[in-house]
C-alpha cells in the first residue's frame, strides 16, 4: 500500500516557489469542489490545509447550494490536525465536526491517545444502537477531514491511485481504496472504491457493503496531480464533483 509522503511534498513546493529561508514555512493547500447529481447542483466542498515538516491542519466546509436548498439546507464545518509520521502518513491527533441541517444538529469531537481515537464531546449525545462500536477499539482508522486530505493533496502523479485508508467518524468505520491508474495524457484514471467495515445496521451491511466510484486526476507541469474529478453512479443517476479551483495550482 502507497503512503502519502505530504511533507516531502511541502518541501518540494515550498523549494520551488521561495527562497531557502522561507522553504521551511507550512505549504498550503486550498481546493474547491462542485458538486452535482442528475446534472443539477446540489452543494460545494471547499478544504483548506497547512502542511509543516511534521505536521498538518485542515479545515473544511460543505454546505447545500442550488435547488435543493429549496426544501433542504446542510452545512458541515469541520477541522482536523495531526502530525506526520517517519514515512509521512497523517496521524491525527484531533478532529472535530459541527453539521446543522433544516432537520438536525450534530457536534462531535474525537481526539486520539497512541492511535486510539475517544470521543471527547457529542451533542446532542448520540443514542445506542445494538450494532454500535468502541470507538476506542477503532485504532488504525483516521478521520474523515484527514481522509480526505490525504486523497485530495496534490501528489507525484508516480504515486496516484495506489492508496487505502480505513476512517472513523465517530459512529461508523469504513474505507477508500484507489487503484488501476491509467494514463491519458495529462490525466489518470483509476479506480475507487467505498467499503462498509462495522457500524451499519445489520441491513445495509447484508444488503452491499462496498460501492464503486471513479477518481480523474489532472498533472500539472510540475508533475503533480490533483483530483479533479469524482463520480459514482447511483440508481438514481450520476453524483459528480468537480474541481472548481486549486491553490496553488498545478
Amino acid at each position: 500500500m502507497r503512503t502519502w509522503k505530504l511533507a516531502a511534498v511541502a518541501a518540494l513546493a515550498g523549494s520551488m516557489a521561495m527562497g531557502p529561508s522561507e522553504a521551511q514555512q507550512p505549504q498550503t493547500i486550498k481546493l474547491v469542489y462542485d458538486v452535482h447529481f442528475g446534472g443539477m447542483k446540489i452543494g460545494a466542498a471547499e478544504l483548506e490545509g497547512a502542511i509543516g515538516s511534521d505536521d498538518y491542519r485542515v479545515s473544511t466546509r460543505v454546505k447545500t447550494a442550488g435547488v435543493v436548498d429549496a426544501f433542504f439546507t446542510a452545512t458541515v464545518d469541520g477541522e482536523s490536525e495531526g502530525v506526520l509520521d517517519e514515512t509521512g502518513a497523517l496521524t491525527p491527533t484531533r478532529f472535530r465536526a459541527d453539521t446543522k441541517t433544516s432537520e438536525d444538529k450534530q457536534l462531535v469531537e474525537i481526539v486520539y491517545e497512541d492511535g486510539a481515537p475517544r470521543i471527547a464531546e457529542a451533542v446532542p449525545a448520540f443514542k445506542k444502537k445494538s450494532y454500535e462500536i468502541v470507538a476506542e477499539e477503532q485504532t488504525g482508522a483516521i478521520d474523515p477531514i484527514s481522509a480526505a486530505f490525504q486523497a485530495l493533496a496534490p501528489a507525484p502523479a508516480a504515486e496516484v491511485c495506489n492508496d487505502r485508508v480505513e476512517v472513523f467518524d465517530g459512529r461508523k468505520r469504513w474505507a477508500l481504496a484507489l487503484s488501476n491508474p491509467r494514463v491519458e495524457g495529462d490525466l489518470i484514471q483509476c479506480d475507487g472504491v467505498y467499503e462498509r467495515i462495522a457500524g451499519f445496521k445489520p441491513k445495509h451491511m447484508k444488503r452491499q457493503t462496498e460501492f464503486p466510484f471513479d477518481v480523474s486526476y489532472r498533472v500539472g507541469e510540475d508533475g503533480m496531480a490533483v483530483v479533479e474529478r469524482i463520480s459514482v453512479k447511483t440508481d438514481y443517476g450520476y453524483g459528480v464533483a468537480s474541481l472548481r479551483s486549486a491553490q496553488p495550482r498545478s
